[in-house]
């Protein structure tokens, strides 16, 4: 499938606003950059927390999520995951 640039961010933002609900791993890390955020922006208010992104900065803490996920996953030698899969984040 092909994604326009605005497709992109639109999908990237929606991802976005799963992990500031909470941590697919039930706790995050310490230097996890969506922690402080998760704390500052309610329930009520978490769409547009990840909405005020720009593209960049969507990459930039989709990117560590993506590398973090794989880490964890990997530690605890998740069934059926078999790494990063090609592409960033779908």
């Amino acid at each position: 499938m092909h994604y326009s640039h605005n497709d992109t961010i639109d999908h990237l933002s929606f991802q976005l606003f799963g992990l500031l609900s909470k941590c697919p791993f039930g706790k995050e890390k310490g230097d996890c950059p969506l922690k402080q955020l998760r704390k500052e922006c309610g329930l009520e208010n978490k769409f547009s927390c990840a909405s005020r992104f720009n593209s960049d900065e969507l990459v930039e803490i989709m990117s560590q999520h993506t590398n973090c996920y794989a880490e964890r996953a990997k530690r605890i030698g998740m069934p059926g995951y078999r790494g990063r899969q090609q592409g960033l984040f779908f």
